[in-house]
């Protein structure tokens, strides 16, 4: 699924809004609470040129929509400037990921949409303030709008709290013209292209589960939960209950059959993990992982955490035009 025309992508609010085909960043840092990872792209031959990993030290980051997130700033700043120091030279345009906690993110229905910009803003504005814990005015947004496959349109809204997103983008410091996304939507470039059929993604992360049904080119669902479990086999017991939920809603309300599920986690737990979740709801689970080819051109020593960390990473990458 292509992201090519979200519009404004988060940018706060006096830098101009795009509408433009989606051009990947010269430069990505994604920051989670157990991780930061960062990688140098090269646009032109899809490659991933260098890739960083850093932890973090436990507590520096809390994703929330609408509270602070970040709680040890020289913690989260040191762990950016290693990622940022392994990926070389950083010129050009950059791009951040977040936590999917900081974002909340929603589907809605429009019969009708408005031809001019300013009213779609404010349409899209006012229908999600019941989403949003804090007031709509503190929102940076970004949406997509797509026509149904009956009458009407469905716009996929990402939205997050200024001020929250400012403490991501202080971690940054010195990173000019940047993308800012949650680290879901860089995966959704590396579901294979279907034109009718119905796929699942779950994106189990730095402890929050978020699930997505695309059907064809665009949303139909989408949620982000906090995941308390911690051991592999109890998170596996989560996920397959995840994945069962999901697809009966989406087969009774949204009339759309989920016959492929794929699953991206980071950091990675057991290999079997995509197994145990494909037998306890009695159908295949695929790992979504990074194209090999996308990183053939990076050092030995950063393929490993390539593969491990890199797959939001390279999604970018897969989107651009």
């Amino acid at each position: 699924m292509k992201l090519a025309k979200l519009k404004e992508r988060f940018r706060p609010s006096q830098q101009p809004a795009t509408t433009a085909s989606f051009v990947a960043p010269s430069f990505v840092v994604e920051i989670q609470p157990d991780f930061v990872a960062g990688a140098r792209l090269d646009n032109s031959s899809r490659h991933v040129r260098r890739m960083g990993v850093a932890t973090l030290e436990p507590g520096s980051l809390t994703p929330h929509p609408g509270r602070p997130n970040i709680g040890n700033a020289a913690a989260v700043r040191h762990a950016v400037q290693r990622v940022r120091e392994s990926m070389g030279d950083r010129d050009g345009r950059a791009g951040l990921l977040v936590s999917d906690g900081a974002v909340r993110v929603a589907v809605l229905s429009f019969e009708t949409v408005p031809d001019k910009r300013p009213e779609l803003d404010s349409l899209v504005r006012w229908r999600m303030k019941e989403n949003l814990p804090f007031s709509p005015e503190e929102a940076r947004l970004s949406y997509q709008v797509s026509p149904t496959r009956s009458a009407g349109f469905e716009a996929l809204v990402l939205a997050a709290r200024g001020s929250v997103l400012s403490e991501y983008e202080a971690a940054l410091e010195g990173a000019d013209g940047r993308l800012i996304l949650p680290a879901t939507a860089a995966l959704l470039p590396l579901l294979p292209q279907e034109s009718a059929v119905g796929q699942l993604l779950v994106n189990l992360c730095s402890g929050w589960i978020t699930s997505v049904v695309v059907w064809g080119d665009r949303v139909s669902f989408w949620r982000t939960r906090e995941m308390v479990e911690r051991e592999p086999r109890e998170q596996a017991q989560v996920v397959a209950t995840e994945v069962a939920r999901v697809c009966a809603s989406a087969r009774d309300h949204l009339q759309v059959e989920v016959p492929r599920v794929w699953l991206c986690v980071r950091p990675p737990t057991s290999d079997d993990f995509a197994s145990e979740v494909g037998r306890a709801v009695g159908q295949e689970v695929r790992l979504l992982a990074p194209p090999v080819e996308v990183g053939a051109s990076l050092p030995s020593a950063e393929r490993t955490p390539f593969e491990r960390f890199g797959a939001p990473l390279a999604g970018l990458l897969m989107n651009s035009s």
